[in-house]
């Protein structure tokens, strides 16, 4: 088996496109229906805290406490998908700034190893560490059993023949490996 060498192209965008489909980057996406479940439910605490002063009936002061009580949890249960949230995204931002920062990147496959080679530093990871791989039309993904390490090749980085000689290989060499 020939070693496969792959210039890719600083393709940031295929990037973004990978972790962050149909816009998943936007807060608002993230917490929609948490946040509009919440604020129908101050709608409510507010009317029914009206409408009990209004009319001073214990069963309104009643709603309007459990309808307060709900909206609090609900408030916090949005502050802890946003903390959520930028906790996951913080990272991947970091991430896909350092790959725009990438002078030169490219790969060479090998029968025993893919070398990913940046701006120079050359990464050897041995085809019998990884632990997982995905092919998709988008991407390919190689995750490896030691340092939990994850690396996406997007395909618009690269020229469609490479990528298709990508896939193959890769195929071919974890067939191998496994059996």
């Amino acid at each position: 088996m020939d070693e496969i060498r792959i210039d890719l192209k600083n393709n940031i965008e295929s990037y973004r496109e990978i972790y962050f489909p149909n816009g998943s980057d936007s807060l608002f996406r993230y917490t929609r229906k948490l946040l509009i479940i919440t604020l129908v439910f101050l709608a409510a605490t507010a009317l029914l805290t009206t409408t009990a002063i209004d009319k001073g009936e214990d069963t309104f002061t009643y709603l309007a406490i459990a309808a307060g009580i709900i909206s609090f949890f609900l408030f916090i249960a949005v502050l802890g998908r946003i903390s959520k949230f930028y906790k996951w995204k913080k990272p991947i931002d970091k991430y896909l700034s350092d790959i725009s920062s990438y002078k030169t990147y490219s790969l060479a496959l090998g029968p025993t190893a893919i070398e990913i080679i940046i701006d120079g530093n050359v990464y050897i990871q041995k085809w019998e560490n990884v632990k997982n791989t995905t092919i998709l039309p988008e991407y390919i993904s190689i995750e490896n059993n030691e340092q939990q390490m994850r690396y996406i090749f997007p395909a618009k980085c690269m020229r469609s023949h490479e990528y298709d000689k990508m896939k193959l290989f890769i195929r071919n060499v974890l067939k191998n490996t496994a059996g």
